[in-house]
């Protein structure tokens, strides 16, 4: 077989976007909570919002760590076969670093760290399909050649998006409700992005399982 350890390794970090997925959307559904029921229940029921919101939060970040650690597993594996898959190791462990520090920070420090954590996710993605592009050549794959430029661009304006919303909520004159919905953009536009991360190590995958 070719590149067993790539195999085995693109085939975790396919698992691993999969709670990536669900987390941004655990993460989503509590920036939105914040959005649509802050000061417009009663006092006793924004209590239990709040507490709603605190699980999201634990969940999301809960799903992000396991995430992070099947991705360094499946990277680990992977960069036998091709060393790029290497360097994103390195970011996934800030990124993990990030998450955990905004589950206790807000304010500017949570701001700072979420700046870090978009730029950290940028790179694991630069490296992973770096690390798939140089694979689709040796086996002569231009198309997931082809798509892997595409898949980049597109992530690229998602999570430079995302990182540009984090600065503009941390510097503009602090209004509740324009911060809220920044979250939930950011959210919805980092979603777009690991969504189309997903089909591109999905395609990796099944490339990788052809290749004999």
């Amino acid at each position: 077989m070719i590149f067993p350890n790539a195999k085995a390794g693109v085939k975790k970090l396919f698992a691993a976007q999969i709670l990536n997925l669900i987390s941004t959307l655990v993460f989503l559904a509590g920036a939105m909570l914040t959005v649509f029921v802050t000061g417009e229940l009663s006092p006793e029921k924004n209590e239990t919002a709040f507490f709603i919101f605190l699980g999201l939060l634990a969940a999301g970040t809960v799903l992000s760590v396991i995430g992070f650690i099947i991705q360094i597993i499946g990277l680990n594996q992977a960069r036998r076969d091709e060393r790029l898959f290497k360097k994103a190791i390195y970011f996934v462990i800030v990124c993990a670093v990030c998450t955990v520090a905004l589950m206790f920070g807000n304010g500017m420090f949570a701001k700072i760290f979420s700046g870090i954590d978009e730029v950290s996710t940028l790179l694991i993605y630069v490296y992973i399909f770096l690390g798939i592009y140089t694979l689709a050549e040796s086996l002569g794959d231009a198309f997931m050649q082809k798509g892997g430029k595409l898949v980049l661009l597109i992530v690229t304006v998602m999570f430079a998006s995302a990182l540009l919303m984090q600065i503009v909520a941390a510097f503009i004159p602090y209004r509740e409700t324009i911060v809220e919905n920044l979250d939930v953009l950011t959210y919805l536009v980092e979603f777009i992005g690991y969504i189309t991360a997903l089909i591109y190590i999905g395609m990796a995958n099944r490339m990788l399982s052809k290749a004999q």
